[in-house]
């Protein structure tokens, strides 16, 4: 987690290279934390963030996901209080939209055009360009309650969750379940 109220991305390494996405924790679905590109001197900051100046560093700037030519980051304060999802515009840091959620964040990924971002009580999709919301999930089949126990991971327009003991995929585009299997036990994180 980037710890702090300012986030700096947008690296410049000389000229610009192809966009690369980055749709979930450690990069891509499988979680394998290596880049097809490198980088290398010169590095600059490009821009910098400041999500609310007000109030002292007991924020936390997490999950960035860089997909479909924007940067979403996630905000929440430390104590609680509503999360937040940011879509900013990669060369400009420029807000180009915002959605607010209740409860603690959990994590966030992006697949077929939405930004998904979970609380430990409910699964997010937002459209990517827009910020619509597009479908929420808290209710899952042959679950009594909530508790989602690990952040979304989506690929080819799944997102597969872990919740109170079992593995979900959800149909990205609409929120439906599409399968569900038994664990012995929470998941902790998952990679596809």
């Amino acid at each position: 987690a980037l710890t702090g109220l300012t986030l700096v991305v947008g690296l410049a390494v000389g000229p610009p290279a192809a966009p690369a996405d980055v749709v979930a924790e450690q990069l891509d679905a499988a979680h394998t934390g290596v880049s097809a590109q490198g980088l290398g001197p010169p590095l600059r900051e490009r821009w910098r963030r400041v999500f609310d100046s007000s109030v002292p560093i007991s924020h936390e700037v997490r999950w960035p996901l860089a997909a479909h030519g924007r940067v979403f980051i996630t905000f929440q304060n430390r104590d609680g209080g509503p999360g937040q999802l940011h879509a900013l515009h990669p060369a400009t840091g420029e807000t180009l939209w915002t959605q607010e959620v209740s409860g603690w964040l959990v994590g966030a990924a992006y697949d077929s055009g939405k930004v998904l971002l979970a609380t430990r009580e409910t699964l997010y999709a937002f459209d990517a360009v827009t910020g619509t919301p597009a479908w929420s999930r808290s209710q899952w089949p042959d679950r009594s309650g909530t508790g989602l126990d690990t952040a979304p991971v989506a690929a080819d327009g799944v997102a597969y969750v872990g919740v109170i003991g079992a593995l979900y995929a959800v149909n990205v585009g609409d929120g439906t379940v599409k399968w569900h299997r038994e664990m012995s036990s929470r998941l902790a994180g998952i990679g596809v």
